[in-house]
């Protein structure tokens, strides 16, 4: 089958960039011909601009604060864009959502997904992500969207529910998401996985190499924690003795960041590499914690954000691990202690990503 997949593949993002990949991967693996619609519109990629615009005073003190770290983002940049040319396989570009409607796509099938394509930020976003563009003969399916929120309304279900009638197959990735979609579609939408479980820790390590560290380290992937993450770390450092790696989405520093090492020139492959060479993990990311139950890391799952939170407690509790989520509101009292708990997860989640693929390899049939 000819498939394409619409996704945020281009984002400088960790998470973006390996579902894409892996999503990808899988389907390819199952005898498929399988594409990704390098969808990218011009203001998507602003958004990754390493300085802005100088026309206010404020843009002009962002890039003095910014330039001392740019040649490291701009690597970072170089690493994504890398990975992407590399490791996946390419539509040409499309910059508007008026050219996705007027290309004759040679598919079978069209996957929204993953990540948050079902995120209602704009009404082309809406008409893209839920495929408005693909024609009747083609089959419309999602694979792991999420909406990226907690609360849904009346009004969203109304603008959205004649796009999801039209799906062939669709799922969600976190149980609130998949409650409304079933309420406003009266379908049944299942749960599934993210597609980064789709490739197995042994497939991942062909991103490891052999190299080992000797001494171990604390691994922080630092979303929007910031010093309340940090100091967490720190916690756990005293308690341990070890150094603390830290992979921050910030891109300016006015004070010292209280780690022993600050990467912030990291692509995909570097970030995975950080996760598989831990000894723990601290992260707010839902990506983070992901790669920490596919290495089997010790690890807390922090609550930055309150909007976020259905992302990393929907999968953890699904795997009963749901005391590892902690809320940074209340860093100060947290037990550091319950990372050391012993976790027996491989059951459950062997089940979940065998449901999954499933749900998945069905939709296609």
């Amino acid at each position: 089958m000819r498939i394409g997949i619409l996704t945020f593949h281009r984002a400088v993002n960790y998470g973006a960039a390996l579902q894409a990949y892996s999503l990808l991967r899988y389907l390819s693996r199952q005898c498929h011909d399988v594409v990704l619609i390098d969808y990218y519109p011009r203001e998507d990629e602003k958004d990754y601009d390493i300085f802005r615009s100088m026309i206010s005073l404020k843009n002009v003190l962002y890039n003095f604060l910014v330039f001392p770290y740019s040649i490291k983002i701009r690597r970072k940049k170089q690493r994504f864009f890398h990975f992407i040319q590399e490791y996946t396989v390419l539509t040409r570009r499309y910059y508007h959502y008026e050219e996705l409607c007027s290309e004759t796509f040679d598919l079978d099938a069209v996957i929204t997904g993953s990540d948050q394509v079902f995120n209602p930020v704009s009404d082309d976003n809406i008409k893209t992500y839920y495929l408005a563009f693909v024609s009747d003969e083609v089959r419309r399916i999602s694979y792991a969207p999420s909406f990226g929120m907690n609360t849904f309304t009346d009004d969203l279900g109304t603008k959205i529910k004649p796009y999801l009638t039209k799906f062939h197959s669709i799922n969600c990735r976190e149980q609130n998401g998949a409650d409304y979609i079933a309420k406003i579609t009266e379908t049944d939408c299942p749960v599934v996985i993210d597609p980064v479980f789709l490739t197995s820790q042994k497939d991942w390590n062909l991103f490891v190499g052999t190299e080992t560290t000797d001494d171990g380290y604390i691994f922080v992937y630092d979303l929007n924690g910031r010093d309340r993450l940090i100091s967490l770390a720190n916690r756990l450092k005293e308690k341990t003795g070890l150094p603390i790696k830290c992979i921050s989405t910030k891109k300016y520093f006015t004070k010292k960041y209280d780690v022993d090492e600050l990467i912030l020139d990291a692509g995909p492959i570097e970030f995975i590499q950080s996760i598989a060479k831990a000894n723990y993990v601290l992260t707010d990311s839902f990506h983070g914690m992901s790669f920490a139950l596919i290495y089997r890391k010790k690890f807390i799952a922090c609550n930055a954000l309150k909007h976020a939170s259905g992302r990393l407690s929907s999968l953890l509790m699904l795997l009963k691990l749901q005391y590892r989520l902690v809320s940074l509101e209340d860093y100060m009292n947290t037990d550091i202690s319950v990372i050391d708990t012993p976790m027996d997860y491989d059951e459950l989640l062997n089940e979940y990503i065998d449901k999954s693929k499933g749900v998945l390899d069905k939709s296609l049939s």
